[in-house]
């Protein structure tokens, strides 16, 4: 079972592009549409076409860079349900982060044996 990813997209009219082409199943949002999209009208327009366009199409959109509660929100009011960025966690090592949030660092374990 192979999933396509286009990230960054939104950066240029390339990875429009190649999402019409390519009908991938996550769609990542690039952080420069992301950044200040609570008070930038042109880029919550573009924001909510790839909504649109995610929801008929099936693809998972995820957003790049989210910095503040602001942007959080606009994107939530948008109907985007995953995101990345400064505002929910610095980026750290995993198996501190997995200290955290108490989830066990192994790896994962098939039917067959240990993954590769």
């Amino acid at each position: 079972n192979v999933r396509l990813a286009i990230d960054d997209a939104g950066a240029g009219f390339s990875s429009l592009s190649h999402i019409l082409r390519l009908s991938p199943d996550y769609i990542k949002l690039a952080r420069r549409l992301t950044r200040g999209i609570d008070t930038h009208p042109v880029r919550r327009s573009l924001a909510k076409a790839l909504v649109a366009f995610s929801d008929e199409t099936g693809a998972t959109l995820i957003v790049e860079g989210v910095e503040s509660r602001a942007e959080q929100q606009t994107l939530c009011m948008l109907g985007i349900r995953y995101g990345q960025g400064d505002y929910f966690a610095r980026p750290a090592r995993l198996d501190s982060l997995a200290a955290n949030l108490e989830i066990p660092l192994t790896p994962r374990q098939s039917p067959d044996g240990p993954a590769a």
